[in-house]
């Protein structure tokens, strides 16, 4: 670059090429702590030390603690439990329906179910036997898709999306894993009474029972965590239990189900509802899931 000057501008003073050289490198400077500065003025927050540079790293390993924490917290724990038991217990009934050994209580109980007179007439007087087809209907695809539908509309109006969003992909798992053990497990429907209602699929798990336990539970414990009244959380939960009690009894009243098909399904549902809840906790204290209105008052409240 010196060499290329004239030699008039390769002489001494400012003109020189070291003080070219010199001087260019201080207008670099200059605008490279002018660029650094937020305001462009130089006044702006200094760059970390060197000492410090790693301070990137150390994020993940935050998020890390913080997600241990989550998962030793004495409610997941429990949850847990919960979990492990309802598939224990799941196993354990299949298991016994494969070597036949609840056949004689399964056939029992339908029989008492109906009138000893008349077999294709259930017990108990005629609205009871209305009352028993709706509440079936409680626990079928477009009830629960109606259901889920206005829940989901309900989150994104309450601008929860991502609430919304976990909702569609908890039910629809729990859907298709009911499906799946269906045709794994494929149990004979019962035989021994008429059935009162329309089937299509094989017998164990109880699709309605299932179902109505993943979509029901999963909706309740989702919306409880999303809202700060403790008497609402309580009233939601009790609801779901509810729903998901009176489908699988009717289905067993409508002859359409061994009883041992709906403690399955009520197994295999719980457990799915348990992940979900402990999945939609962590995800929740990780600020992924919206938590509950911050408006609310705290007192009272859990």
């Amino acid at each position: 670059m010196c060499l290329a000057l004239p030699p008039e501008e390769r002489r001494g003073g400012e003109g020189s090429c070291l003080g070219a050289a010199m001087e260019a490198q201080g207008s670099c400077a200059k605008e490279l702590s002018l660029a650094l500065t937020p305001s462009g003025t130089g006044e702006g927050t200094a760059l970390p030390p060197r000492a410090d540079f790693p301070y990137r790293f150390r994020v993940p390993q935050r998020r890390f603690g913080n997600l241990a924490s989550i998962i030793t917290s004495p409610r997941i724990l429990v949850a847990m439990l919960l979990m492990v038991g309802g598939a224990y217990v799941f196993l354990q009934i299949l298991d016994e329906v494969r070597e036949g050994e609840f056949q004689h209580f399964d056939d029992l109980v339908l029989k008492l179910l109906r009138d000893t007179n008349r077999p294709s007439a259930p017990i108990g007087p005629d609205w009871l036997h209305e009352m028993g087809r709706d509440a079936t209907a409680l626990g079928g695809v477009l009830c629960i898709t109606l259901i889920t539908l206005f829940v989901v509309i309900f989150l994104l109006l309450e601008r929860k999306r991502r609430a919304a969003m976990f909702l569609v992909i908890a039910i629809g798992g729990g859907a298709i894993m009911s499906g799946i053990l269906k045709h794994l497990i494929a149990r004979d429907r019962p035989e021994i009474v008429p059935h009162l209602s329309a089937v299509y699929t094989s017998s164990f798990p109880s699709g309605h029972s299932m179902l109505s336990a993943v979509a029901y539970l999963t909706m309740g414990t989702l919306l409880a965590r999303i809202t700060a009244r403790r008497s609402t959380k309580l009233f939601l939960i009790f609801a779901a239990i509810f729903l998901t009690a009176i489908v699988g009894i009717s289905r067993v009243y409508m002859g359409v189900h061994y009883p041992t098909d709906v403690l399955g399904g009520w197994a295999a549902g719980l457990t799915w509802a348990i992940i979900c809840w402990m999945v939609a906790t962590i995800l929740q204290r990780q600020g992924t899931i919206e938590r509950e209105d911050s408006g609310v008052q705290q007192e009272g409240y859990l």
